[in-house]
């Protein structure tokens, strides 16, 4: 059906608050925000009461390998200055360069040996890197790599003979501490496990052999007074840790390697409010995630494909997560293991947070702390219960209720604002389609009107908007409020089916019927007749003739004065020009000189305009070529309503057009489409003493009120 149109609340009235509800009602409806909210990259939200966050975790996947780093590298950087690049099956490479990267704040990316993947390169084009770390030897990542990365930025690599000189020459590129973390080179998780520890505390990870402690190795450990090694006596020996002598600081090992990374938690007293979790037998996924987590302060734990194992569920338990980033798709991380997660993050009451999205992410931040990157998904703020002690704004605007937050056309925020019990959601909209300080009746007329229009649409999600119908969420008033109770449940319907009960702010005294107005198939109940009681709502709007004031000479040559001139009305004329060249000359530019004339054209049975006729003088520009156009056009009466703005040509009921001062003046009456329910007509027939269910029957006749 055609959009509604309504008068906005114009009065300020005294906010009215009751006691709370319990549960949500059986009906509910769904409300996507647009009106007051618009295309927002950023919005910032409060919340009264309890709230938390529902369906917490964040899950980086991908396609592949390739597709499952750049998810992860989008989620932290627009931009960056260095990116590290690395083999992406050569694991020992890419995890002692963790620390490497989160000291240059750069993100890493996979390569295969011969070959620049098509989403690597896509994610280096947008980085727009001034240098390029390649991690690892020719064997590793080619020179035909090497050359195609040099035409996007500058290249250095760090190589090494074999993986434990590759570790040795990061180590040195970081820099100088008394501290390195010992893994066994050859089993990727407890380097894994460590990353993001060792990354924050800028600790070089150097590898060793299970059971020989390598010559480069031994090297980069000479100036070394404190080793800690991550894994058990398989991983790295006895013999091992003899060769570190007064080195040795402590050893962190475990029964598995799952709960070595539970144990580094543990004995380091890690914040683990926030975990990132990686499949315990894949490094790919996990990778670039290993710099992120550090970045954000964060331990990373290793699990099993389908199975959470004992010692992640109980350092889960101890720690109390809420907050998961899940490292790959559901073939590394089941959803059965998600399942097994905590799934809530409480919100503080009364704080005030921004939902942003950023490279297509989402996210919660407070202050300048990211809370969650939920990445491209949805995610839910809910409250403990649906109350109206539990409130949370968007942008300054209340609302009861779960409030969703979706990515849209991959820049904007759009909030839902899920599961209004459905009579809930009419005293947040008939507020905003009529004035409050209307008459009781006619309140309730629209009550009965707004019910109508949207029972059909329970369960569903409409919009805000004139589109549909203004909601304004939690801005309730005691009159709406009492006219929705007065006349609860209460729907029109036509041979039992439910009316298209809409309604516009005046008619002008004439009503509309939904054939003319649509052209659809007339109803009885929207037909044409005169309302006596809605006429002074009268209208006038001036249009400029001289739009641009040229001299005889200056219309001879339009190339001398084309770029100089702008015309008068500027927004207004711009969409008439552009009407102008969708419908009579494609791809040129347009200057409009004269607005000589404006006629009404022919008029429909209720006499409203169905076209107008401009006389116009304007000039055409195609390439070089300018050519000066005299005509008429013809113009339908809605689509002129459209091009110079519904508020200011306020219907089509047109009554008279002058000419005065170069100005045309049109004039009319009613605002709107004038089909169904006139507003004012309504306000002034309960103001003559006509109950709202007069008023209905004259506005809706042969339809019958009853329940939905």
């Amino acid at each position: 059906m055609k959009k509604i149109s309504g008068i906005l609340v114009a009065i300020i009235a005294v906010l009215v608050f009751f006691s709370p509800t319990s549960t949500f009602a059986a009906d509910t409806i769904s409300v996507k925000l647009v009106n007051y909210l618009g295309n927002k990259t950023g919005v910032t939200i409060n919340t009264t009461g309890s709230f938390k966050l529902e369906n917490s975790n964040t899950r980086f996947s991908g396609s592949d390998r390739f597709e499952v780093a750049y998810n992860v590298a989008s989620s932290q950087w627009n931009k960056a200055d260095t990116v590290i690049i690395v083999n992406h099956e050569a694991f020992a490479d890419a995890l002692s360069a963790t620390p490497l990267a989160y000291k240059k704040n750069a993100p890493i990316l996979l390569v295969k040996p011969n070959e620049l993947p098509a989403k690597t390169k896509q994610k280096l084009n947008e980085l727009d890197p001034n240098q390029i770390i390649i991690i690892g030897g020719k064997n590793s990542i080619s020179s035909s790599v090497e050359n195609q990365l040099k035409s996007i930025a500058s290249v250095t690599r760090i190589d090494g003979r074999d993986r434990f000189q590759v570790s040795q020459n990061i180590s040195s590129e970081l820099g100088g501490t008394e501290k390195a973390i010992l893994t066994n080179g050859y089993v990727f998780s407890d380097a894994l496990s460590i990353a993001p520890y060792a990354a924050m505390n800028q600790i070089p990870i150097l590898l060793t052999k299970s059971n020989e402690l390598p010559s480069y190795t031994k090297q980069a450990l000479n100036n070394k007074e404190d080793v800690t090694i991550i894994g058990g006596d398989v991983s790295v020996s006895n013999n091992v840790q003899k060769q570190l002598g007064s080195d040795f600081s402590e050893r962190i090992g475990g029964r598995d390697r799952y709960e070595v990374s539970a144990n580094i938690i543990e004995e380091f007293n890690l914040d683990a409010s926030k975990v990132y979790l990686s499949n315990g037998e894949k490094f790919a996924d996990a990778l670039t995630g290993s710099v992120v987590a550090a970045i954000e302060n964060k331990p990373l734990l290793l699990t099993k494909a389908s199975v959470l194992p004992d010692p992640i569920k109980d350092i889960i338990s101890e720690k109390s997560t809420k907050s998961f980033v899940l490292l790959g798709g559901p073939v590394s991380i089941s959803s059965s293991v998600e399942n097994q997660l905590p799934n809530a993050l409480y919100l503080g009451e009364n704080k005030t947070y921004k939902v942003k999205v950023s490279s297509g992410h989402i996210g919660i931040y407070e202050g300048t702390d990211k809370i969650k990157d939920f990445g491209s998904t949805a995610f839910t703020i809910s409250p403990s219960s649906y109350s109206r002690n539990n409130r949370i704004s968007v942008n300054g605007r209340e609302y009861l209720g779960q409030m969703e937050f979706r990515v849209e056309n991959n820049k904007y925020v759009r909030p839902i604002n899920k599961y209004i019990p459905f009579e809930d959601y009419l005293k947040g909209v008939v507020p905003h389609e009529m004035p409050t300080y209307f008459a009781d009746e006619a309140l309730k007329a629209q009550a009965v009107a707004a019910r109508t229009y949207s029972a059909s649409s329970i369960g569903k999600t409409v919009v805000d908007s004139q589109a549909y119908q203004v909601y304004g969420g939690y801005e309730w008033y005691s009159k709406t409020n009492n006219a929705i109770e007065a006349t609860k449940g209460k729907v029109l319907k036509y041979n039992d089916r439910l009316i298209s009960a809409v309604f516009s702010a005046s008619n002008g005294g004439q009503l509309e019927s939904n054939s003319n107005a649509w052209g659809t198939a007339l109803v009885p109940y929207l037909n044409t007749k005169k309302d006596s009681y809605d006429k002074e709502y009268v209208w006038e709007y001036k249009i400029n003739k001289y739009q641009i004031k040229l001299t005889d000479d200056e219309k001879k040559n339009p190339s001398k004065w084309w770029s100089n001139y702008k015309e008068s009305e500027a927004d207004k004329i711009d969409k008439l020009k552009e009407w102008l060249v969708n419908n009579k000359h494609p791809k040129a530019e347009i200057k409009l000189s004269l607005i000589n004339e404006i006629k009404v054209g022919d008029k429909n049975s209720s006499g409203r305009a169905k076209n107008m006729i401009f006389s116009l003088d304007y000039f055409v520009k195609e390439g070089s070529k300018y050519t000066r156009v005299t005509e008429d056009i013809t113009i339908p009466a809605e689509t002129v309503r459209t091009l110079f703005g519904t508020m200011e040509i306020k219907s089509t009921l047109i009554n008279n057009i002058d000419y005065k001062n170069y100005q045309h003046i049109l004039k009319g009456s009613g605002f709107g489409h004038g089909v169904g329910l006139s507003q004012h007509g309504a306000n002034n027939r309960a103001k003559a003493g006509q109950s709202y269910q007069e008023i209905l029957n004259f506005y809706y006749p042969y339809t019958k009120l009853t329940s939905y």
